[in-house]
């Protein structure tokens, strides 16, 4: 199998032969800020482009696949830097959730808030054995979802573990995960890239634009509205007042001995 590697600052795209491995290397937690949401975008419109890509694999470096909203930095945002991040976070989603080809998730790490949705923008979905924490943590942070969101979480989630999740904003284990339909797989930690790496190799053998037309079919309702909602979430606010000191709540816990 050939191989060669694309490099930017918090992305490494490793091409496969026909799949394409997108690395997240944002350390320590893969944190989503504007600049952040904007490489993941650019990516994946690239990789749309890119004849020699059929599928796409979608990892990350560290101890979480991604912490989602970068609490460092976001919920001190002015107005203006909100609105920017906004753009740019319903644009990545968009390009993951609306990716043509095959995109399969190595989860090898936590996968909380943004995090957990960008896990769930893809078509198949394999986490590592182990302790790890996933949920939409939203609430406990005091940062509102913004439709681009939703319209993800209402498409793929069951109606009652998305209530459950998205108003309680709880974490929860890999077991819970599978049950609600979460992950699809569970795989030794070790071996989370390779069993992807052929989720994506089975699925790349698949007729190419009759795949793309079935998945924009079957998330057409959900892309319209990630568009359509473009303005509204520009003038929504994202973070609440509370935001600041709930956000240093929360990563006071997710930085103790368990972890999350």
């Amino acid at each position: 199998m050939s191989s060669r590697e694309e490099t930017a600052e918090t992305i490494r795209v490793e091409q496969l032969g026909r799949i394409a491995v997108v690395h997240l290397q944002k350390p320590p937690a893969n944190a989503i800020d504007t600049r952040f949401a904007a490489a993941i975008a650019d990516t994946m419109s690239a990789l749309v482009s890119d004849d020699t890509t059929r599928a796409a694999v979608l990892t990350a470096q560290g101890r979480f696949f991604s912490a989602g909203l970068d609490l460092k930095v976001v919920p001190h945002y002015s107005v203006a830097e909100q609105r920017e991040l906004m753009d740019a976070f319903s644009r990545m989603v968009e390009m993951l959730y609306g990716f043509p080809k095959p995109l399969v998730a190595a989860v090898n790490g936590h996968a909380v808030a943004g995090g957990m949705l960008l896990m769930l923008t893809t078509d198949h979905r394999v986490a590592a054995a182990g302790d790890l924490r996933f949920g939409l943590t939203g609430a406990s942070a005091g940062i509102a979802y913004p439709i681009s969101a939703l319209s993800v979480i209402e498409s793929e989630l069951p109606p009652g573990p998305a209530r459950n999740m998205v108003l309680r904003g709880k974490t929860f284990g890999t077991e819970r995960a599978l049950e609600w339909g979460i992950i699809d797989e569970v795989a030794a930690a070790d071996g989370v890239l390779e069993r992807c790496l052929q989720a994506a190799d089975e699925l790349s053998h698949l007729p190419g634009e009759t795949y793309a037309a079935i998945k924009r079919g079957f998330r057409s309702a959900a892309l319209e509205r990630i568009v359509d909602g473009r303005n509204r979430d520009r003038t929504t606010p994202l973070v609440t007042d509370a935001a600041a000191s709930a956000a240093q709540s929360l990563l006071g816990r997710t930085t103790g001995r368990r972890g999350l």
